[in-house]
């Protein structure tokens, strides 16, 4: 009966020892679990040192897979950054010449030579008897419209045409009236038309020499043969120049621009007997008068 009692009294002593102890005992996930409950506002008052992470952690600390960018993706951003986003996309790239085929490449050129013909097209001959064409030139003709005319000669494209149809001789590809227009003086012929101003000699249609070049002849201060001389004009006969004695357009006497043969109008007129300035500007004359055109053609 003592034995029995005595193991009643050591088993309930155990019993409340156990019990003291396992409530007195917490384990860190029921302390970090009973922290944030305790936290009302949603703010964590303790975090147990176990749940903390670390920088090395950072790359592998994933939730549920949202927040992460594929490889792929994050090399493009890398790259992006790197250049600052400008980087052209594969359509925009430079095409190699060399990765070209054949028929590109003609297709190229056709297109080249198209242009080609047309620029010279539009330099070449033209129905006012102009070429482009000067590098054979040995000589230039002086000849006169087969016609006296009035002052109203029209403008650079109908003086021109009285020119070519006066019957310049076979050889010739390019035909110009030489007297001067305003903003088209025979003095930039060689700018405007490509005649040779210096080294090339004119001659009349019997080859006889006039002046060793336009740029002498239209230099007064220099001598040449008279046009009554080489057989160009006959004796008393003058020509209209509308020009000051060095082949500038002379802008009183050009019976307006060559655009009336009024009596009370003046044009200038070269001297079939002068041989210094007076061959190109010689004398003024009422544009009602009839006097010759010259012209010239290589």
């Amino acid at each position: 009966m003592k034995l029995h009692l005595r193991s009643i009294v050591v088993g309930s002593l155990l019993l409340l020892l156990w019990g003291c102890g396992g409530g007195k005992s917490t384990t860190s996930a029921d302390a970090t679990a009973d922290a944030t409950a305790d936290s009302g506002d949603g703010v964590v008052s303790s975090v147990d040192a176990s749940d903390q992470t670390t920088p090395d952690d950072t790359s592998n600390d994933t939730t549920d897979g949202s927040d992460t960018t594929p490889p792929g993706d994050a090399q493009a951003d890398a790259t992006g950054q790197e250049d600052g986003g400008d980087t052209a996309p594969p359509n925009d790239a430079s095409i190699d010449p060399d990765q070209l085929g054949e028929d590109q490449i003609g297709d190229l050129a056709a297109a080249d030579d198209s242009q080609t013909a047309d620029l010279e097209a539009d330099l070449g001959p033209s129905d006012d008897g102009q070429s482009a064409d000067v590098s054979s030139v040995t000589k230039i003709y002086v000849f006169p419209f087969v016609f006296q005319a009035g002052g109203a000669l029209g403008d650079r494209k109908s003086a021109n045409k009285s020119c070519m149809d006066s019957g310049p001789p076979e050889s010739c590809t390019t035909v110009i009236a030489l007297v001067s227009f305003e903003g088209d003086a025979i003095k930039d012929f060689g700018a405007s038309y490509g005649v040779p101003m210096v080294g090339v000699p004119l001659v009349s249609v019997d080859e006889k020499t006039i002046a060793s070049d336009l740029k002498t002849f239209l230099n007064p201060e220099f001598k040449t043969s008279s046009m009554l001389t080489a057989g160009v004009l006959s004796a008393g006969e003058k020509w209209w120049s509308f020009s000051t004695s060095d082949g500038s357009y002379d802008s009183t006497n050009n019976c307006l621009n060559g655009q009336t043969s009024d009596a009370d109008k003046f044009g200038s007129v070269g001297l079939a007997t002068a041989t210094d300035g007076k061959r190109v500007a010689g004398d003024t004359a009422s544009c009602t008068e009839t006097n010759r055109l010259l012209c010239i053609c290589f």
